[in-house]
């Protein structure tokens, strides 16, 4: 019974270092990318949420002058 669990346990153990090891290198293949889509997004949302207070901004200065 020991022998079966310790078999078990050893094939978990190898899966689990198998698994952690694909994740590693997926991480380290797709980061630029992230990085890049990451970026344009900030660049985007950025874009989109400041054009209507920049707007409202230039507006109001206009108006109060």
């Amino acid at each position: 019974m020991f022998d079966a669990i310790r078999k078990n346990a050893v094939t978990l153990a190898a899966f689990a270092v198998i698994t952690t090891g694909v994740t590693a290198v997926v991480n380290y293949v797709t980061k630029p990318t992230v990085e890049h889509q990451t970026a344009l997004q900030q660049k985007t949302c950025s874009i989109r949420w400041c054009q209507p207070i920049c707007m409202t901004t230039i507006f109001s200065k206009s108006v109060s002058w």
